[in-house]
């Protein structure tokens, strides 16, 4: 991930006051959280060529039986189109952890068992 492929999403971030998409992507660069681990992903949703949305899931360090969302954001004028719960799905529909899935199973943000 290059700052330069993601400067818009980081500018309208800190813009709003969320300075967590910036410590995201410092972290992964440093290589301090490159969400690597079994289990773990980082997505984005792209709209014309612009990163738009991010997501990123970890999985607990004391109780490795629980992941954890990390860092979803939308960018405003991109919101209330479904793209946070599209990010979710793609979540659960990616990870091999089976918790990611009931969790989506639960709040019904998507079939995880079903085939796409």
């Amino acid at each position: 991930m290059h700052k330069h492929n993601v400067s818009q999403i980081i500018l309208k971030a800190k813009k709003e006051g969320c300075n967590h998409v910036d410590h995201l992507i410092d972290e992964y660069e440093k290589g301090k959280n490159r969400f690597e681990n079994r289990g773990e992903l980082l997505i984005g949703y792209q709209a014309e060529n612009e990163l738009i949305g991010i997501c990123g899931l970890n999985i607990e360090p004391d109780n490795k039986k629980y992941g954890r969302i990390r860092r979803l954001y939308v960018m405003p004028e991109y919101r209330n189109r479904g793209i946070g719960s599209k990010l979710q799905k793609n979540m659960c529909i990616k990870t091999d952890v089976f918790r990611a899935a009931s969790l989506c199973e639960k709040h019904r943000l998507c079939s995880c068992y079903s085939t796409y």
